[in-house]
């Protein structure tokens, strides 16, 4: 016989071979004696267990949040499909491995833990595209391998990028970028334009040059500023629902470049008299 997927088989005893030429009465009870003691004991249940470690199968989310983390079922499978169920006594052991900034409990599947397979934690703070894989002992070509996409968690701050010093009455850029509390670029920031609140503070001044807020793009917005007053100042943006804030770092604004002179001088003079 020959099966390939675990379980039970019946087989069943052969066939009665060398029937008796005698009269058809002893023909039919020696068929009825043969089928009560004989083919019972012909006929039995085979348990079909799985075959050797062939591979594992990889079962993840679709995505993952920063900060969050997320489980990795492994289940080890014969050649033909069946799910190893029992532990093993002997066999290599399995690395399981993360990429990037991401760490992954347990680190390895021992023979013993072919019992239910096992399920992998994996946690990390960095937005990116994480990938697991199960190599056997020191190898470098995986047997399986899954990769799960991990998003930035929810808006907490802003970081503004500004110049050290500005001129009086000439524009500049400001890049405000958007990030969780991980310092993750919040690359999928919906419009929060209506949310937003734009300030500063110093002993300078500025002016808002744009008309309107412009969106945010891949989590990052310009800002463009003119500087009026000479002093020191420092941007604040707010999103007021979520309360993510940020403060620029401090600007020095100078005096614009000489233009022209002011003379004054007294309405009248004497004659001979210094003014």
């Amino acid at each position: 016989f020959s099966r390939r997927r675990a379980g039970q088989y019946m087989g069943a005893g052969s066939s009665l071979l060398g029937a008796s030429r005698k009269s058809g009465a002893f023909f039919l009870l020696s068929a009825l004696f043969l089928a009560v003691t004989v083919l019972p004991a012909l006929a039995g249940t085979i348990l079909v267990k799985p075959g050797r470690l062939d591979h594992f199968v990889l079962t993840a989310p679709e995505s993952a949040i920063a900060g969050e983390s997320f489980l990795v079922r492994i289940d080890p499978y014969d050649a033909n499909g069946n799910l190893i169920t029992e532990s093993q006594a002997k066999g290599s052991t399995f690395s399981i491995q993360v990429s990037g900034g991401a760490e992954v409990s347990p680190d390895r599947i021992r023979p013993s833990d072919f019992a239910g397979g096992v399920t992998a934690r994996v946690s990390g703070k960095k937005a990116e595209i994480v990938e697991l894989t199960v190599v056997e002992g020191t190898a470098v070509t995986p047997l399986a391998a899954v990769q799960v996409p991990v998003y930035p968690n929810k808006l907490d701050h802003f970081s503004l990028n500004v110049p050290k010093t500005a001129r009086s009455g000439e524009p500049f850029q400001v890049r405000v970028i958007a990030r969780d509390a991980f310092d993750n670029i919040k690359y999928d920031l919906p419009d929060i334009r209506a949310g937003i609140a734009i300030d500063y503070s110093g002993t300078g001044s500025l002016r808002k040059v744009d008309k309107a807020l412009p969106a945010f793009r891949s989590g990052e917005m310009i800002l463009s500023f003119e500087p009026i007053k000479v002093g020191k100042a420092k941007i604040v943006v707010e999103e007021q629902v979520t309360h993510g804030r940020g403060e620029s770092a401090e600007i020095e604004i100078g005096p614009a470049p000489l233009h022209h002179f002011i003379v004054q001088g007294p309405k009248a003079v004497v004659a001979g008299e210094e003014f």
